[in-house]
């Protein structure tokens, strides 16, 4: 059974098992953005959160890897565009 299907299905150990597999990939990509601790911290509790309310649309045909970069990649404020005047 997929990890994702048996999260759904309400498997604390499975939820576990995301976590401690993922968190450091997040974490890690967050931080490489932000570089800020606290900043990172809060931005990757957004990113677990939102992928779990959002487990019950998640395609299992397609890789979690994918799925939670892009999740990541939602919830990091992107750089100022350098050519934008402050």
């Amino acid at each position: 059974m997929e990890l994702a299907h048996r999260i759904r299905s309400g498997d604390a150990l499975s939820f576990d098992l995301f976590f401690d597999l993922y968190f450091p990939k997040i974490y890690n990509y967050i931080y490489s953005r932000v570089e800020d601790h606290r900043e990172t911290e809060e931005l990757v509790d957004r990113v677990f959160r939102a992928a779990v309310g959002s487990l019950e649309y998640f395609d299992d045909t397609l890789p979690l890897d994918l799925w939670m970069h892009k999740i990541a990649c939602s919830v990091v404020p992107r750089a100022p565009d350098r050519d934008t005047p402050f």
